[in-house]
C-alpha cells in the first residue's frame, strides 16, 4: 500500500471502534454508504466530548453549533454484517470559524473510506459566527505537531 507522508503537520487524534449492525446494511449484508456517515459523525461527537466540547454545552452556554461546510468522501472497499471497523479522526488545522478533519474508516489494516471535511461554526440563525476564545482554545490547546501517515 502506497501512504503519503505528510511531516510535522499540527494534528489531533481519535480512535472509535464502530460494529456493523443490520440497520447498516443491505438485503445482502453490505453497509450501505451513508452508515459509513453515521459512523463519522459518531466519532467526531465522541471526539468533542472527549474534549470537554459536548454539542449541548456548545448550543446551550456558547451559542454556536458545528455544521458540515464541505465533505469529499472516498469510498475504497466495503464491510458487512457484525463487522468491527475502526474510525479514525484527526484535526488537522483550526481557524477562527473553522475546523478542518480527516477521517478515515478501516477493517483491521483495510481502509474502506476516507473522508476530507471541512466543519464550519454558526450561531442559532445559521449564520457563520467565530468560535469563542474558549473554545478556540481547547481545541488549538489538544493539537500538536505529529508526523502522520495517511494511507492511498
Amino acid at each position: 500500500m502506497n501512504k503519503n507522508k505528510i511531516n510535522k503537520i499540527s494534528i489531533y487524534y481519535f480512535k472509535k471502534y464502530a460494529r456493523v449492525y443490520l440497520e447498516d446494511t443491505d438485503a445482502g449484508g453490505i453497509v450501505y454508504h451513508t452508515s459509513y456517515l453515521k459512523f463519522a459523525e459518531r466519532a467526531r461527537s465522541d471526539m468533542l466530548r472527549k474534549m470537554k466540547l459536548e454539542h449541548t454545552k456548545l448550543r446551550n452556554i456558547h451559542g454556536i453549533q458545528f455544521v458540515v461546510q464541505k465533505m469529499l468522501i472516498e469510498y475504497k472497499s466495503f464491510a458487512t454484517l457484525e463487522q468491527l471497523l475502526t474510525v479514525k479522526s484527526y484535526i488537522t488545522s483550526v481557524s477562527a470559524a473553522k475546523i478542518v478533519m480527516k477521517q478515515i474508516i478501516s477493517l483491521k489494516t483495510n481502509i474502506l473510506v476516507k473522508i476530507d471535511i471541512v466543519l464550519g461554526s454558526v450561531n442559532f440563525n445559521g449564520q457563520p459566527t467565530r468560535l469563542p476564545t474558549r473554545i478556540l482554545n481547547t481545541l488549538n490547546d489538544n493539537i500538536h505537531q505529529k508526523e502522520i501517515e495517511f494511507g492511498n
